[in-house]
């Protein structure tokens, strides 16, 4: 178990500049770049944790899955996307913002009206998640390459994905609390919603992580998550003070879903035995 303290505690160490410099300069245009290197941060903390513990970095679960699991890992944003906005778009909680987002695409692309909207979709779903995974695998390598596994030897499932999920909620407390990672509504109500939302996508990438013995499905988890959330979803929808409510990652809406699609993911495809399992049934 020290292999995991020590891993968090680079974690904190590697993070805590990165974190701090957000706060400084908030809505300076390199920024971005802030984020991006912060999201490498708990990858370089295992790969550092590896070389402290004389442990090959091979040993992490690199290779690539079985199809199946890469394709779950893809597809089950978008499920509880589709599932979240179409209706807080029917209900008013969250008005859709169809119109301006074809406008704004035919301005990009010098499209005309519903094929430019098209080919935004086709370049997100491809280039978007491609670009969006390049940070994720960052993330990736530190929490489901290191740490569910890491987890597992000693926690069943549930446990598992709690511990790794809290974890990764309290990871994203300095973007939320010190700079401006969140969509306008109260902190409480972000809080408590991301918290939630962050707690059930990490159960569903640790599912994905212990199923295919890879990290490369909740790579792609996470890289779909970020491109459909950010680039096509939420530039869909008016957010205003009312509808942050229940839009973005920091709604009630998407993280009610997404808690749907992990209690969904293990009753239909079981809950996956850690070594911990294996070791308590002889």
């Amino acid at each position: 178990m020290a292999v995991i303290p020590c891993f968090l505690a680079l974690t904190v160490l590697f993070g805590a500049p990165f974190a701090i410099f957000a706060r400084a300069a908030p809505q300076d245009p390199l920024t971005a770049l802030i984020g991006a290197a912060f999201m490498w941060t708990p990858g370089l903390a295992a790969l550092a944790t590896c070389r402290l513990f004389g442990r090959r970095v091979a040993t992490l679960p690199w290779r690539w899955p079985r199809a199946r699991y890469a394709w779950l890992g893809y597809a089950i944003p978008v499920a509880y996307l589709l599932a979240a906005y179409p209706l807080l778009w029917a209900t008013g909680l969250a008005p859709a913002n169809l119109a301006g987002f074809d406008a704004g695409a035919r301005a990009a692309f010098g499209l005309g009206e519903g094929t430019a909207t098209l080919v935004a979709i086709l370049l997100v779903a491809t280039a978007g998640v491609v670009r969006a995974a390049a940070n994720a695998l960052g993330e990736e390598i530190g929490w489901r390459g290191l740490l569910v596994p890491a987890l597992a030897d000693r926690l069943s499932f549930w446990g598992v994905a709690l511990v790794n999920g809290m974890i990764w909620f309290v990871w994203h407390l300095p973007s939320i609390l010190l700079a401006d990672y969140n969509a306008g509504a109260p902190v409480a109500v972000t809080l408590a919603c991301f918290g939630v939302g962050t707690i059930a996508m990490g159960g569903i990438a640790a599912w994905l992580s212990l199923r295919a013995r890879s990290l490369w499905p909740a790579v792609l988890l996470h890289a779909s998550h970020n491109a459909f959330t950010e680039l096509l979803f939420d530039r869909m929808t008016v957010v205003n003070p009312r509808s942050a409510y229940w839009a973005t990652e920091f709604g009630i809406g998407l993280n009610a879903t997404t808690v749907v699609a992990l209690l969904l993911l293990c009753w239909l495809g079981g809950v996956p035995r850690t070594a911990a399992d294996r070791r308590r049934d002889g």
